[in-house]
């Protein structure tokens, strides 16, 4: 499948394009066609790499994914940032930008194939994403901070993310995204539930969601 990356116009928003996403874009709209792309749910999905954010897709796919529907796979995509060097140090402080954007492309790129697997994923059920987005999250801001912007930048008709129960001490020292959502996000927020652990008997738990309109 031919692909390719296109870089928005701040750098850190990166959208990914492919003949699968595109198919049919160019096929000129009459205007009952237009008007009901107008009024189209547009349902943003958040999605880390873990088996929690496997856990969501899948239950989106059974309880809350239309085949009109706009779906937009959204990945935060945080990179450990070496220090820039202060004034003076010479030749040291270019090696340091080599260094912040070796990460910054490493992390894109494990962006781009876990919203590439996650887009095949949903085809194999017959829901095809409209936009596959990484968000490079910029130096100073969380992950979660810039998953909030893009709800507000964007006012998605939903905004999904998983909850990987960090629990009341995880949530105390480091704060979790969905928290974080439902407290600061202008959009309606659901947070999926989603036990990753089987049961002694082998069994997996049925996922649970809450709906916090904004």
């Amino acid at each position: 499948e031919k692909s390719s990356e296109t870089l928005t116009k701040d750098g850190n928003e990166i959208e990914i394009t492919s003949e699968t996403l595109t198919k049919g874009e160019n096929k000129k709209e009459t205007s009952s066609e237009t008007l009901a792309s107008e009024t189209k749910r547009s349902v943003v999905v958040s999605v880390d790499g873990s088996q929690a954010s496997e856990d969501v897709v899948d239950w989106c796919m059974a309880n809350v994914f239309r085949k009109e529907d706009k779906i937009i796979y959204v990945h935060a995509a945080e990179y450990g940032v070496a220090p820039y060097a202060n004034a003076g140090m010479g030749g040291g402080g270019a090696f340091i930008v080599d260094v912040n954007s070796q990460l910054r492309d490493e992390a894109a790129k494990r962006g781009t194939k876990l919203l590439r697997r996650m887009a095949a994923r949903s085809h194999e059920k017959g829901f095809k994403p409209s936009s596959l987005k990484i968000l490079m999250v910029p130096i100073g801001l969380s992950g979660k901070a810039t998953l909030c912007d893009f709800a507000d930048d964007h006012n998605p008709s939903l905004f999904i993310c998983g909850s990987r129960g960090l629990g009341i001490m995880g949530r105390a020292f480091v704060g979790s995204t969905s928290d974080y959502l439902i407290h600061n996000a202008k959009c309606p927020v659901m947070i999926v539930k989603t036990p990753a652990t089987e049961s002694k008997d082998g069994s997996t738990e049925t996922p649970n969601a809450a709906v916090i309109s904004a």
